[in-house]
């Protein structure tokens, strides 16, 4: 009987060659030697497959889908194909820092047991020589117990920054019916919900990952399909977890994101997307017919020509950065040059 490895690390990746091959340099680098690295390959036309081959590793298994089938049933199988006890979840443009990390994973889920650990990572902006860290989440590492309270634990995955792919983990022990959701925010929200209800979690905050960061929104996020938002399954499966009065105060949370989101909705796509999107949120709460904030965004975004939004998006982005800002020096600068020259 072969054994399984402790850590599935699964990427899915599309068209982004070199960035693949330094995140894949990056893991081979690791300590902790018992993983497999699954790479699914969403049709890619450029070298990845050359890319990945040319790493001699019998860890590595690469998939290969004969039509680009979008990067949420990637991912789902990518997953499905996980033998670890562990899966982690990476990006394809981001890479591991250091090659102790996932030592320190394994020492986590060692001492506490976790079904699901969230790693932090830097957002990183190679040519301007900065990293920076939006969330900035807490100095120290959090858990939650298991068997928590259901708003307890949505309110810790909102917290912990669920929304990027790289650095989520999670007990790979999750039923058939527990799966991978059609949503751009979270699609992997009811997994990690399951393993914190049944084996607590963890916010590590230290810096694992650096992330690839680029200015450039996902346009997917401010449009419809069959009139409705493309991650509105994440906001159905915690209407079912939570009752009324919670599922409206965490509605009203998220939909306050969206209407000030309404700007780059309109710089993405246009008035006419942005007014479907304005529309869809009144639909999901109407008393926002009411509420002087999405009025006055929504006109705002309306009225503003793109090249002016441009301008400001230009100059909040770099105010953002500013304060966000963790100097580029020392340990960590030394070793993302180090991994920036590794291929």
């Amino acid at each position: 009987m072969i054994n399984k490895p402790f850590f599935s690390i699964v990427i899915p990746t599309f068209e982004r060659a070199e960035k693949l091959k330094r995140a894949i340099a990056c893991i081979l680098l690791q300590d902790f030697k018992d993983f497999e690295l699954i790479i699914f390959d969403n049709n890619s036309q450029d070298n990845t497959e050359d890319v990945v081959r040319s790493f001699k590793d019998k860890r590595i298994k690469y998939y290969k889908n004969n039509k680009n089938v979008g990067w949420i049933i990637n991912l789902k199988r990518g997953i499905s194909f996980a033998e670890g006890e562990y899966i982690i979840l990476h990006g394809d443009d981001d890479f591991i820092l250091y090659p102790d990390a996932l030592k320190k994973v394994n020492l986590f889920i060692g001492e506490g047991k976790y079904g699901f650990i969230r790693l932090n990572y830097l957002s990183i902006m190679p040519q301007k020589n900065i990293a920076f860290d939006f969330h900035k989440t807490t100095q120290d590492d959090f858990e939650i117990k298991p068997k928590e309270d259901k708003k307890k634990i949505v309110d810790y995955i909102t917290k912990i920054d669920p929304f990027f792919i790289t650095g989520i983990v999670f007990k790979n022990n999750f039923p058939k019916n527990v799966a991978i959701l059609d949503s751009e925010f979270v699609p992997w929200f009811n997994i990690i919900f399951y393993d914190i209800y049944h084996y607590g979690g963890c916010f590590a905050h230290e810096y694992f990952f650096a992330a690839s960061w680029s200015q450039n929104a996902s346009h997917l996020r401010y449009q419809l399909s069959g009139g409705k938002f493309r991650f509105e399954k994440y906001f159905t499966e915690t209407s079912r977890l939570l009752g009324k009065i919670d599922y409206k105060e965490f509605l009203n949370n998220r939909l306050k994101i969206i209407i000030r989101e309404f700007p780059a909705a309109k710089y993405y796509t246009g008035n006419k997307d942005l007014s479907r999107f304005a529309r869809r949120v009144l639909e999901l709460q109407p008393d926002y017919k009411r509420n002087f904030e999405y009025w006055f965004w929504l006109y705002f975004s309306l009225l503003t020509p793109k090249k002016v939004l441009s301008f400001i998006r230009k100059h909040i982005f770099f105010k953002m950065i500013a304060d966000a800002n963790i100097p580029f020096r020392d340990k960590i600068h030394k070793r993302i040059d180090y991994i920036n020259h590794l291929v």
